[in-house]
């Protein structure tokens, strides 16, 4: 059955490839434009355009005015009175400016004119008199509107989705190249902020100040074209190449117009004429920006202008807009190069593109090209992939990817196009993969098998560690700081004595033992290294980091006397002659070597080191104190939050130096209790005595703790019979409180 199913998925490669060619054409949640888009911006990131005034070429050269911090320090905070800002225009158009564009609204009147500034004036003399004398002198907007029908410009507004205003004049309308409708392809708007009318009247051009960025805030191209309702409006950049030019006029070419190449698509706009200067436009009437790097040498300072000081030189015959970069007024705007680039520098910058005709284009070909690619490039790669090695392939998917990058980097260094590489990769990248996934699946059957006979001799988290990563079938290790756990039975012996009649039997309980607690450490980010007989040798912080490994141990070892203290239960339930099941805990924090040891014939995951060692001999120690979890003093300290009690300063036998031993009393919440701080102050006192051969007060301390202590009577008889010891054998000059342990 498993063989017939195998023909059925071999499509599942070329089904990926469709899938992919499929969202790089309708791309549903544009995740495909937006990797493309931040892939473009890294070449301009890379290869920025360069700086060129158009002036150089002949053409008017572009210039703006910045109502900068300078000039609100200079002058007053804005809004300016219009009377500042006729005086501006004045200056320009006697420096010969071209034409004057404004990166401002002015849809309000300006409240600083004679005759409203009168209007919250009180009722009466003299006020009414002033009042009448004002009223007669001009307002600000007149004499705005004077000096900008002496000069050329253009006023501009912005659209929105408010309806109602009143519509902007469409100072020029437009000639269709083409039979479609071109207000179907650009940003529509129901609604807007329009210029006061007297000032638009003065005008000679009126035009959209509409940047809209992208879903992700950058800006990357400017609308050329705008509908209102259904009408077509041109924005503020084209309305200044119009004026700039004789004769002047405005068309837009949709790509079903003569010499266009669309193969029966009806794709959108071309370009759009404005007056001599034909600009390259996207399908929806946008330019897309090859944008320069800040260029200082198109700014001039509005008060530099004003107040004389200005070098006006290359404002003859340039096209010069009027804006601010101003912090205050937030005119700031995300670019491919700037994070906060000034939005009337932004509007140059297009301007220059479209004079210069360096904006960056998707070609007409791309978008077929771009499908065809990836169908054409995935195909191939997922028929190698169902017959070579998946390393060949992979190299292919990859090398594909890589060069469908530099072929879209060629392109856009040497021709400003903007080609895919996104799709191509992925189609390439998926066919791979999911080809892989189809070989797997193939082999997978036989593999089991293998994998299931291996099981029998190895453990399964071996045997798929092996599976996974073949390269850990050698010998060899990593350093590393781990904490190490040896728990023994109890008392086995006589437990076996009670069970040499019946060894299955033995077995049996060996088993319900083993079993809590192996998965008790698993349960616990542990890792079982190996059972000796009846014990368990664990550790933690391998093969996987275990920032906490010290704490997770502790934790574990109460684990594991609760999971005891269940299996009693369950024992004198079954029988009232069962054995008490009692275990002891060792544990102990420090460097090792962890991993394969052995011989190149057989080998195991395993730890080697001296912190092992003295894990081990805490564990075979705890019996003497009658507690059932003892870690050495590094354990205690890393896992500081848990109840310790110091139990023994002991050095054992072939180690130079002491080291203290504590007592698991209990987890953080036993920290808190009475009961507790008095064990710890006693102990304290206890073990300071011995320090300090104190004999009298140790025995006191020892004997005062064995009537109350919670850890029971065990650990200080042990203590009272080595006080006697020292009583009678005092230590050396050189001691430190510790008992020299004479066994391993």
């Amino acid at each position: 059955m498993f063989r017939r199913f195998i023909p059925s998925i071999r499509i599942l490669p070329y089904a990926a490839v469709l899938a992919v060619a499929a969202l790089v054409v309708f791309d549903p949640a544009r995740i495909l434009s937006l990797a493309r888009d931040r892939i473009f911006d890294a070449y301009q990131r890379l290869a920025p355009r360069t700086y060129v005034d158009p002036a150089e070429r002949g053409l008017p050269g572009v210039l703006y005015v910045d109502i900068d911090d300078s000039s609100l320090a200079t002058l007053g905070q804005w809004p300016w009175p219009r009377t500042l800002l006729a005086t501006l225009i004045d200056r320009l158009n006697a420096a010969g400016a071209k034409v004057i564009v404004f990166d401002v609204v002015f849809s309000e009147a300006d409240r600083t004119s004679p005759a409203e500034v009168t209007r919250n004036w009180p009722r009466g003399e003299p006020y009414d008199s002033a009042r009448i004398a004002l009223a007669a002198l001009p307002s600000n907007d007149q004499t705005l509107a004077g000096s900008m029908r002496n000069a050329t410009t253009v006023t501009g507004f912005v659209l929105g989705e408010a309806s109602g205003a009143r519509p902007p004049v469409l100072k020029q309308g437009f000639a269709t190249l083409g039979s479609l409708k071109p207000a179907d392809f650009v940003p529509p708007y129901e609604g807007g902020s329009a210029p006061l009318t007297r000032l638009e009247d003065a005008a000679k051009g009126n035009g959209s100040l509409n940047v809209v960025p992208d879903g992700d805030g950058v800006i990357r191209q400017v609308p050329l074209l705008v509908s209102l309702n259904g009408t077509l409006y041109p924005s503020a950049m084209v309305e200044a190449l119009r004026l700039a030019a004789t004769p002047s006029g405005l068309a837009v070419k949709t790509s079903d117009a003569s010499g266009e190449a669309s193969f029966g698509s009806a794709t959108g706009i071309v370009a759009v004429k404005a007056g001599k200067f034909i600009v390259p436009s996207t399908a929806s009437g946008s330019l897309y920006l090859h944008f320069t790097r800040h260029e200082p040498r198109r700014k001039i300072s509005a008060a530099a202008v004003l107040d004389g000081t200005a070098d006006l030189a290359r404002v003859k015959g340039a096209i010069v807009w009027i804006g601010t970069s101003a912090a205050g007024l937030k005119d700031l705007r995300t670019t491919p190069l700037e994070p906060a680039a000034i939005g009337v520098e932004i509007q140059a910058q297009a301007t220059e593109t479209a004079l210069l005709d360096v904006g960056l284009k998707r070609p007409d070909f791309a978008r077929g090209a771009e499908i065809v690619f990836v169908l054409l490039l995935g195909f191939l790669i997922a028929f190698l992939a169902l017959r070579a090695s998946a390393y060949w392939i992979g190299a292919l998917a990859l090398a594909a990817a890589f060069g469908a990058a530099g072929l879209s980097w060629w392109a856009f260094a040497s021709e400003h196009w903007l080609l895919d590489p996104v799709g191509p990769s992925i189609a390439g990248l998926s066919a791979f993969v999911v080809g892989a996934l189809v070989r797997f699946s193939e082999t997978e059957g036989e593999r089991s098998h293998i994998r299931r006979a291996f099981s029998q001799y190895l453990s399964e988290d071996v045997v798929r560690r092996i599976a996974a990563a073949p390269g850990q079938l050698k010998l060899g290790g990593d350093a590393r700081t781990m904490t190490i756990m040896f728990c023994d039975l109890r008392g086995f012996t006589s437990i076996a004595e009670r069970y040499k009649a019946d060894p299955e039997a033995l077995t049996h309980l060996i088993n319900r033992i083993l079993t809590p607690l192996s998965r008790t450490v698993t349960a616990h980010k542990g890792t079982i290294d190996k059972y000796i007989g009846d014990c368990v040798m664990a550790f933690w912080n391998a093969p996987l980091d275990d920032p906490h490994h010290a704490a997770n141990a502790a934790d574990c070892a109460l684990a594991m006397l609760r999971e005891m203290d269940a299996l009693n239960a369950e024992l004198q339930a079954e029988s009232p002659d069962a054995p008490v099941i009692r275990v002891g805990i060792g544990i102990n924090t420090g460097p090792v070597v962890v991993g394969n040891m052995g011989s190149d014939l057989r080998f195991d995951y395993s730890v080697l080191g001296d912190a092992v060692n003295l894990a081990a001999r805490v564990q075979s120690y705890s019996g003497n104190y009658g507690v059932d979890v003892v870690v050495a003093e590094d354990t205690a300290a890393a896992a500081a939050d848990f109840a310790w009690l110091q139990a023994d300063r002991i050095a054992v036998k072939g180690k130079a130096h002491a080291a203290d031993v504590f007592a698991l009393a209990g987890d953080a919440a036993l920290t808190g209790t009475d009961l507790y701080r008095r064990t710890r102050a006693a102990h304290t006192r206890l073990f300071a005595a011995i320090l300090w051969r104190d004999w009298d007060g140790a025995e006191r301390e020892a004997r005062d703790l064995a009537r109350w202590s919670p850890l029971g009577a065990e650990l200080y008889t042990l203590h009272l019979k080595r006080i006697a010891h020292w009583r009678a054998e005092p230590p050396g000059p050189d001691w430190e409180g510790e008992w020299r342990a004479d066994a391993k």
